[in-house]
């Protein structure tokens, strides 16, 4: 499933600057980042618009769980209202089912495209990301530091302190993400000393992290 990387980050070099991920990080708005992917799944081809009623868009997200349906749907109101504030949806009732189509990833509110069909950067997140719940598994860092992991080559470098102002999320959300992608087995850092002359000790570590299993290059190719 594409997404474009201007969700995570916006802009190049020294003009850089976070996406729209991390306004559901800092509002910790887990109900709405899981509403907005399985968007993506669900609208993928032809129009990229779907259309259910509120009760299957309630059950989909599991607001059943914890909530009457009466309180449940309720809340898928206000979760496609919050998408739809960010420009990152549309909405449209049709009858009593809800119809949501698509906006382009940067929250401008533009048509969306599929990016296969442009020269825009975008990753893939696999299927698999729900169909063994790690949608349910994984908190909110994690999913926001998977989501961004999948951006990147294998044996990437990302320092956490520079996540602020790369993508909007503190280092310690990064580091909990991390931590958690790890203990998952979705993830793996390897750490190496290298030479640094600022540093008081004259050699800093250097962390490379790489997608593995359900998540590593070979099984999304598969997926």
């Amino acid at each position: 499933m594409p997404i474009r990387k201007t969700f995570l980050q916006k802009g190049s070099g020294k003009n850089v600057q976070p996406g729209l991920l991390a306004e559901f990080v800092r509002a910790q708005d887990e109900r709405g980042l899981e509403a907005y992917l399985l968007i993506h799944a669900l609208a993928s081809g032809n129009d990229f618009s779907c259309r259910y009623p509120a009760t299957t868009w309630a059950l989909t997200l599991g607001l059943f769980e914890t909530a009457t349906k009466k309180s449940a749907t309720g809340a898928v109101s206000k979760i496609m209202k919050r998408l739809d504030n960010r420009g990152l949806i549309s909405r449209d009732r049709v009858g009593r089912q809800l119809s949501v189509t698509l906006l382009d990833e940067n929250g401008q509110g533009g048509e969306y495209t599929h990016p296969h069909n442009t020269d825009e950067q975008y990753f893939r997140l696999p299927y698999t990301y729900w169909r063994k719940s790690y949608y349910k598994t994984l908190s909110l860092p994690a999913k926001a530091m998977l989501l961004i992991s999948l951006s990147q080559k294998d044996g990437f470098s990302l320092p956490v302190e520079r996540t602020p102002g790369w993508y909007g999320i503190s280092a310690d959300t990064a580091e909990r993400g991390f931590r958690e992608l790890r203990e998952h087995s979705v993830l793996e850092t390897d750490a190496t000393w290298k030479r640094d002359y600022r540093s008081s000790i004259m050699h800093t570590k250097d962390f490379k992290h790489t997608l593995i299993g359900d998540f590593s290059l070979a099984a999304r190719n598969a997926d």
